[in-house]
C-alpha cells in the first residue's frame, strides 16, 4: 500500500469518526471559512441601513460531507438594546405539506444555496452612528468563537434538511411545539427560562449541538489537552447540565421569588385573586394559567401550519384538530403533571446529549508538539516511519 492510499484511508477514517459523533465532514472548517469571508466583505463605511439592506453573497464550491452547494447568503439584522450582543442566527428552510400531516422537503429542492441571518442587538443610544467598522470589530473580538459555532449550528440544520429529502417528513405537531418555544414568551423570568430549556433540548435542536461545539473547537484552537475545560465551561454544556439537574421544585422556588410580578400579571389580565393568597397559591394559579396558555399557543400554531401546508381534506383536518386539542388539554386539570412530564423528558435528553458531546474528544486535534524523549526499539521501522521528515542533506562548500 503506497503512502497516498494510506493517507486517503486515514482521512476517510477520520471523516467516519467525525460523522459518528454527529458532525458532518468539513462543517466546522466551512463555518470558519464563511466567518472569515463575511468579516472581509463588510464595508467599514456602511451605515446601519446599508448593512441590513444588502446581503453578503459568497460564491464558491462549498461542501458539507456529501452536500455540495455554490452560494452562501448572509443577512444582517439589528435590534435596539442596551449593549452590543450577538442574539443568534436562523437558516431558511423550504418546507411543504406532505401526507399524514407531515412537513417535507420538496424532492426538487436543489440545496445549491443556504441563507443565514445573523441577529444582533446594538445600543439604542448609538443606533444612528453604527458603521460597518463597529460590526466588524465586534465580530473579530468578543463574538468570533460564538458566531463560528452558531454558523456550524445553522449549517447542520441546512444539512439535516438535505438528508431528510428522502424521508417521510417531520410531523406538523413537532414543528408546532418547536415554534411555541421559540416564538412564545411568558412574562415571568422563571417560566421564560423554562420555555428556553424546552427549546434547547427539542429534537430539532439536539441534532445540531455536536456540530455547534465542533465549530467552537475549531474556532478556539482547542486541543485534547484543553478539551475537558473547554467542554465543561462551554455555554451549551452548562445549559444541558442545568436542564439535566432541574426539577419542578426548582421552578416553584424561583416562582416564589416572583410573587409581586405574578400579581402584576394577574392585575393586567383580570385574574381574580385575594391579597391574602399565600405565595404557594399564587404559584399554583400561575402554573395553571401557563399550561392553558401554552396549549392555546401550540394549538393556534398547529392550525396555522396545517392550513398553510397540509393537503388533507377538510374532514380529516377537523378530526386531526379535535384529537390534537384533546391531547393538549389533558394537563389542564393537573398542571403539575405537565411540568413533571416535560422536565423529566428534558432531563433525560440533556443527559444523553451531554454524553454525546463528550465524544467530541475523539475528533479534537491532538495537543501541540512537545519536546519528547524516544525509546526506539525497532530502528528500521522507526527510520521508515520518520523518513518523511528526514533532514535535507547539506553539501559542504569547497
Amino acid at each position: 500500500m503506497n503512502k497516498d492510499t494510506l493517507k486517503q484511508l486515514i482521512r476517510k477514517e477520520i471523516q467516519n469518526l467525525s460523522e459518528a459523533v454527529g458532525v458532518p465532514a468539513n462543517i466546522d472548517t466551512l463555518a470558519s471559512e464563511i466567518y472569515n469571508q463575511v468579516v472581509s466583505e463588510i464595508d467599514e463605511g456602511s451605515d446601519l441601513g446599508e448593512l441590513m439592506g444588502e446581503p453578503i453573497i459568497l460564491q464558491g464550491d462549498f461542501n458539507i460531507s456529501d452536500l455540495n452547494f455554490n452560494a452562501v447568503v448572509i443577512k444582517l439584522d439589528f435590534s435596539p438594546g442596551d449593549d452590543y450582543a450577538f442574539i443568534g442566527m436562523d437558516v431558511a428552510t423550504n418546507l411543504k405539506g406532505g401526507k399524514n400531516f407531515n412537513l417535507i422537503i420538496p424532492k426538487k429542492e436543489k440545496f445549491n444555496m443556504v441563507i443565514i441571518t445573523f441577529r444582533f442587538m446594538i445600543p439604542i443610544s448609538q443606533i444612528r452612528d453604527i458603521t460597518g467598522k463597529d460590526i466588524k470589530d465586534f465580530l473579530i473580538g468578543q463574538g468570533r468563537v460564538e458566531i463560528i459555532a452558531s454558523l456550524a449550528h445553522e449549517l447542520k440544520h441546512f444539512y439535516d434538511g438535505f438528508k431528510s429529502k428522502d424521508r417521510k417528513g417531520e410531523p406538523i405537531t413537532r414543528r408546532a411545539a418547536y415554534k411555541t418555544y421559540t416564538e412564545g414568551g411568558f412574562p415571568l423570568k422563571s417560566l421564560t427560562e423554562f420555555m428556553y430549556n424546552m427549546y434547547f433540548v427539542h429534537e430539532i435542536e439536539n441534532t445540531v449541538r455536536s456540530s455547534e461545539l465542533a465549530g467552537a473547537i475549531k474556532a478556539g484552537d482547542v486541543t485534547k489537552k484543553d478539551f475537558y475545560e473547554f467542554l465543561t465551561q462551554n455555554r451549551v454544556y452548562q445549559r444541558l447540565k442545568l436542564i439535566r439537574d432541574y426539577s419542578l421544585q426548582d421552578l416553584k422556588s424561583q416562582l416564589m421569588d416572583e410573587t409581586d410580578a405574578i400579581k402584576k400579571i394577574f392585575d393586567a389580565n383580570g385574574v381574580q385573586y385575594s391579597k391574602d393568597d399565600s405565595p404557594k397559591k399564587l404559584v399554583d394559579t400561575v402554573l395553571e394559567i401557563f399550561v392553558v396558555t401554552v396549549a392555546d399557543w401550540k394549538y393556534s400554531l398547529l392550525v396555522d401550519i396545517t392550513r398553510a401546508f397540509s393537503k388533507a381534506s377538510a374532514s380529516d383536518k377537523k378530526q386531526f384538530f379535535a384529537q390534537q386539542k384533546q391531547d393538549m388539554e389533558r394537563f389542564e386539570d393537573n398542571p403539575e403533571d405537565y411540568f413533571e412530564y416535560e422536565i423529566k423528558n428534558a432531563s433525560k435528553e440533556a443527559g444523553i446529549l451531554m454524553k454525546k458531546l463528550s465524544k467530541l474528544y475523539s475528533i479534537t486535534p491532538d495537543d501541540k508538539s512537545e519536546v519528547t524523549n524516544e525509546n526506539i526499539v525497532d530502528w528500521k521501522r522507526w527510520y521508515k516511519l520518520m523518513s518523511e521528515n528526514s533532514k535535507k542533506i547539506v553539501v559542504p562548500k569547497k
